[in-house]
């Protein structure tokens, strides 16, 4: 289950390369460093799936963890500037947190 909602979550911001380009310039360097910890996430899934295990979900939550603390200043830049896209990464933000909450404690 925890496979399926980590893929439905990046489908929905796997391409990414359409939503940058309306980021707001002020904005652009929140937009590639939540988007380069999302490219990294989206490679180490690729590496869970063959190494599945503990630390591999250990690390897939500390990236998840990343990106609510990387989408916090892009989302409050996006909202001072009025931005269309803000409803899209606030909506990744509560996947994300989605994502934060189901992961299993040990």
């Amino acid at each position: 289950m925890n496979n399926i909602l980590f893929v439905i979550t990046f489908l929905s911001i796997a391409n990414h390369a359409i939503s940058i380009p309306l980021v707001p310039t002020p904005c652009a360097s929140y937009a590639r460093s939540f988007h380069g910890v999302v490219d990294q996430l989206k490679r180490f899934n690729g590496m869970a799936l063959t190494y599945p295990g503990l630390e591999a979900e250990r690390n897939r939550l500390r990236f998840y963890q990343q990106m609510k603390k990387r989408l916090a200043p892009l989302i409050s830049c996006l909202a001072d500037h009025k931005s269309d896209i803000l409803e899209y990464y606030q909506e990744v933000n509560d996947m994300t947190e989605t994502q934060i909450e189901t992961f299993p404690s040990n």
